[in-house]
């Protein structure tokens, strides 16, 4: 039996991690956000969703967690603050309800 448990391990370490759909997703929705307000580089976008969230600009190393979110390394620690990155990104209220129940929640069904 432990064998096998071990095999097991080695065979899940061993793959590849996959990109959830919704970090495509994501990135997307920044993307378009990018090329509606002419946007060249992803730290720009970064920064310009950080100034819709939060009406001011940030501070040296503030926008970095806006990185994180839009790579998918982490999420927004609540619903207030997924609910500003959603209006940072400039999605619609169907978009925003989508980033809630797939990202947030990591749903596919809603209540």
């Amino acid at each position: 039996m432990k064998h096998n448990i071990t095999e097991l391990a080695q065979e899940i370490l061993s793959r590849e991690p996959q990109r959830r759909p919704e970090t495509d997703w994501i990135q997307n929705m920044a993307d378009r956000l990018a090329a509606s307000e002419g946007i060249k580089s992803r730290a720009e976008t970064d920064r310009r969703i950080f100034e819709k969230m939060y009406a001011r600009s940030p501070k040296q190393t503030e926008s970095t967690k806006i990185r994180y979110w839009r790579t998918g390394h982490h999420l927004p620690a609540g619903r207030s603050e997924a609910l500003l990155f959603a209006r940072g990104l400039g999605l619609d209220a169907e978009e925003t309800a989508y980033f809630l129940q797939a990202c947030m929640e990591k749903s596919d069904l809603l209540f």
